[in-house]
């Protein structure tokens, strides 16, 4: 027999009592429930400082209990980690995919409006020769009329008299015309446009199709300008039908060559932006006036020189922050096509010329070679042809019309 202790009151009895004899409480019954309490559960209840059994496994149920629900915490918050981590690299991707897709489409922006300002370059250059080039035909065939009317007629003066002298009909005053070393150089001038001209509507055959019309204008300078070449390259027929076929020519020449110069548009501005896609300025805006008629200059330009066969203009732009004189250079001979651009300071801060250098070589790459104090780029893809030179009293760059 062992001694127990009775689970209501504490007292010591017998093992084999059915109850205790202090407080009346049934021993046999009580075991049988906390033995089967103890099955289900797995716990052994413990009798903890005199506490009722029934008390003491509820604390440490609940005490068991606690891990648990700190572990299913932490799991949440991993997982809401992890879903804010994937969450911010989809954001990546998508930014990552708009910022590329941006900058192709900035690409292909610059792009377009680079090959329309070289289409309109090529307008502009095919009617600036065709108008130099008409120049000297037409006056290779007056020259013809004169010395044709004059050795006829027997008439003599200044401009005709030296082809006429020595010869005995009209024929022999016309082959010394184009004998003469002049008119040899003219008629050569005359050849080497046409060539161009060739070159041009080539090029041209390419252009965007906004520009369709001044296309179709430009064929018609083409054509008309090889037939006052071919009048003046090679003269034939009698003096009235030569001279009727001489003026019915300029009229055509002139007419699709006016026409032609009324189409011909700015060009526009090349859009620049920085790593990130923004835009920034162009501090070299003002070049893209080169091979443009005068006409297309911004109304701050200012006639400043009045010279015969000439056209002089003047503004003002910045450069690395030093504000310099911008001359605009046009020739008549050229239909007032600007062949010349040069960006000026006068006495100039030193650390500019690092700036300046520095700025070309981001804009136009490495230089070629030139001497001590200047630097020149030539782009054969562009056309551009610019000089940078470096005296103790003046930084200045200088454009010029390669086409």
């Amino acid at each position: 027999m062992a001694l127990i202790k009775c689970p209501e009151c504490g007292k010591e009895i017998s093992d084999k009592a059915d109850s205790c004899p202090e407080c009346g409480c049934p021993i046999q019954a009580k075991e049988e429930c906390l033995i089967s309490e103890e099955v289900e559960t797995g716990y052994e209840q413990p009798i903890m400082n005199g506490a009722a059994p029934e008390e003491g496994y509820r604390s440490a149920k609940a005490d068991t209990a606690k891990p648990a629900g700190k572990s299913k915490k932490g799991v949440i918050i991993g997982a809401v980690l992890g879903a804010a981590a994937l969450l911010c690299i989809i954001i990546g991707i998508i930014v990552s995919q708009r910022n590329a897709k941006i900058r192709e489409q900035q690409e292909a922006e610059v792009r377009k409006i680079r090959e329309y300002n070289s289409a309109v370059d090529n307008l502009n250059a095919l009617y600036s020769s065709s108008y130099s080039g008409a120049t000297d035909a037409e006056s290779v065939c007056v020259l013809t009329i004169n010395v044709w009317v004059d050795s006829i007629y027997k008439k003599y003066n200044k401009e005709t008299n030296k082809y006429i002298t020595g010869t005995s009909d009209f024929n022999g005053a016309i082959q010394n015309v184009y004998n003469d070393e002049d008119i040899q150089k003219k008629l050569t001038h005359v050849k080497d446009i046409q060539s161009k001209l060739n070159t041009y509507i080539q090029e041209l055959q390419k252009c965007p199709e906004e520009l369709q019309k001044c296309y179709d204008a430009a064929l018609q300078v083409h054509t008309t300008f090889n037939a006052l070449a071919e009048l003046a390259l090679a003269p034939s027929g009698n003096i009235t039908s030569y001279k009727d076929s001489e003026q019915q020519k300029i009229d055509n020449y002139s007419s699709a060559f006016n026409i032609l110069g009324a189409l011909i548009p700015a060009k526009k501005q090349v859009p620049l932006y920085d790593a990130k896609g923004n835009p920034i300025e162009d501090e070299f805006a003002f070049v893209n006036y080169l091979n443009q008629n005068v006409d297309k200059l911004p109304a701050t330009a200012e006639s400043s020189i009045d010279l015969e066969g000439f056209a002089f203009y003047k503004d003002t732009a910045k450069i690395c922050g030093a504000e310099g004189e911008v001359s605009y250079n046009a020739i008549s001979l050229s239909a007032n096509v600007i062949s010349y651009i040069k960006w000026g300071v006068k006495n100039p801060k030193k650390e500019l010329e690092s700036q300046v250098l520095e700025k070309l070589r981001e804009r136009y790459g490495k230089e070629g070679k030139g001497d001590k104090n200047s630097y020149n780029w030539y782009n054969e893809k562009t056309k551009e042809n610019l000089v940078l030179n470096i005296k103790d009293d003046e930084l200045s760059i200088s454009w010029f019309n390669s086409i």
